[in-house]
């Protein structure tokens, strides 16, 4: 699950909670509390991501998609 909020200022923020992958293997950290990863929020915006956890790991999703945005790539 996850959401983006502004505040009346304009201030963006990002969250994201994860109900993990059955039959993890132990010690797995998943991508929710990987700043950059499944959240990110900075002046061009905020991002929260759910998926496959291990592909937004690599390729740092959150912070990339907001990369995109601030080159003026159309988020859709």
């Amino acid at each position: 699950v996850g959401c983006v909020a502004r505040d009346l200022a304009g201030k963006v923020a990002a969250g994201t909670s994860t109900g993990g992958i059955f039959d993890k293997f132990p010690g797995r950290v998943g991508d929710s509390p990987l700043p950059g990863c499944g959240t990110y929020a900075d002046d061009a915006g905020a991002v929260a991501c759910t998926a496959n956890g291990e592909a937004i790991i690599r390729i740092v999703m959150a912070k990339t998609a907001l990369e995109w945005v601030r080159a003026r790539f159309h988020p859709m």
